[in-house]
């Protein structure tokens, strides 16, 4: 009888354990699972430096951040406009900046684009604006006139 329920006991740690590990495999799945989320807009992967992206190399000197090689990231007025479009739709609101299509678009010095709304004849008041580098996209200014 003693060897029978040390047999039995045996057993049911044997199943306890089992249970136990395929519980905590579980858990780790569903912690995975839960990080990626279906209707999730963007992953951010993180920071890297110095690294050779498509043929073209990024240099972190402790200050910026140097694109070396290439062209210009916003090489036309079309890029331009479609690169400001959802920052300038942030800042404003939709509405507000498709009241004042069509933009006006202008290219200074070879190195900024600087983006304007148009008012109609009948509107008074200001629009917006918005300045950003050829070379790289970067926001220099938004504003607004009233």
């Amino acid at each position: 009888m003693n060897n029978r329920n040390s047999s039995v006991m045996m057993k049911s740690y044997v199943f306890i354990i089992a249970f136990l590990l395929l519980l905590l495999l579980c858990n780790c799945r569903q912690h995975d699972s839960s990080q990626k989320k279906e209707n999730q807009e963007y992953i951010y992967l993180g920071e890297r430096t110095n690294e050779k992206i498509m043929g073209q190399y990024w240099i972190d000197d402790g200050r910026r951040t140097v694109f070396i090689g290439g062209g210009d990231v916003i090489s036309n007025a079309k890029i331009a406009v479609e690169v400001a479009k959802p920052i300038l739709f942030n800042a404003f609101g939709k509405e507000i900046i498709e009241k004042d299509l069509p933009f006006r678009v202008e290219l200074i010095n070879d190195s900024i684009w600087l983006l304007s709304g148009t008012l109609s004849e009948k509107t008074l008041g200001g629009t917006f604006h918005m300045s950003m580098l050829k070379w790289n996209g970067q926001v220099i200014a938004i504003w607004g006139e009233k």
